[in-house]
């Protein structure tokens, strides 16, 4: 599993973030690994 530091809001509003996190998860499913994002 990894783990990744999320922070939104530094020049990146949440909004973009939020999605961010949406692709990685479809990618996590796609390639078959898994990640836990920290805020």
């Amino acid at each position: 599993m990894y783990r990744i530091a999320v922070i939104p809001g530094d020049g990146t509003g949440p909004e973009v973030v939020r999605e961010g996190v949406k692709a990685l998860e479809a990618a996590a499913e796609v390639a078959g690994f898994d990640f836990q994002p920290t805020f």
